[in-house]
């Protein structure tokens, strides 16, 4: 494309263009940064909120008469987990990052932010990422780093696939070290069967949308039309 001028991305990550090579040839850059930070914190806790109050789970047992051969006037399917008191770990303090904290503050948790308070951050009940996947993070995810979280503790990833190793997670969600799991983002999307996260009953995964509200899709369409 020797007459290329302008590239624009539909996304605030930009890791998939070589930016260096486009300012080599004079070819301007442009994404949209802040449109998803709304959207992408509240499927953040839309996650955790399913692994700790399992509302899918119940809906369920509902739908399928369970709850009407119920002898009490409850049904508890699973264990319910109060967000109160615990505390969240934020990798990756942005504009998502602060979000997500302010909303984990308004529920009564107490935040550890990572760049901040490495040591507390990793041995938070909850670990969430929000952080871009780079040449030196890739797969800091791993056994290591996993080791030194919080036995039982969640981990949450709304941010690139890459940043976890995939096989480390599978083992440390079958041993229990991790409880359970929510991730919106894989790596290599849309996945392959073999995935070794997929089908595990502690592993919740949507398909990458948590970008994808209505509200965020517009504002994408407004920006990358005033970029060009």
């Amino acid at each position: 494309c020797p007459d290329l001028k302008f590239i624009g991305v539909l996304a605030t990550g930009f890791d998939n263009i070589d930016i260096e090579a486009a300012k080599a040839r004079g070819i301007a850059v442009c994404n949209v940064p802040s449109y998803s930070t709304d959207t992408v914190a509240q499927h953040t806790f839309a996650l955790i909120l399913e692994i700790t109050n399992n509302a899918g789970l119940h809906n369920a047992a509902v739908q399928n008469g369970e709850w009407t051969v119920s002898p009490d006037f409850c049904l508890i399917k699973s264990p319910i987990q109060q967000l109160a008191g615990k505390t969240l770990g934020i990798i990756g303090y942005g504009n998502i990052g602060r979000k997500v904290a302010a909303i984990a503050e308004a529920f009564g948790m107490t935040v550890n932010i990572y760049s901040r308070d490495r040591e507390a951050a990793m041995k938070s009940d909850i670990v969430t990422l929000h952080c871009p996947a780079t040449a030196e993070n890739r797969g800091f995810i791993n056994r290591e780093f996993i080791s030194q979280m919080k036995d039982g503790a969640i981990l949450i990833n709304t941010a690139r696939g890459a940043l976890i190793n995939e096989a480390d997670l599978a083992a440390a969600l079958a041993s229990g070290k991790i409880s359970a799991a929510g991730l919106d983002v894989v790596n290599g999307e849309p996945p392959k069967m073999d995935n070794p996260l997929i089908g595990l009953p502690n592993c919740f995964i949507t398909a990458h949308v948590a970008w994808a509200s209505k509200e965020a899709r517009n504002t994408i369409c407004e920006v990358s039309a005033a970029n060009l």
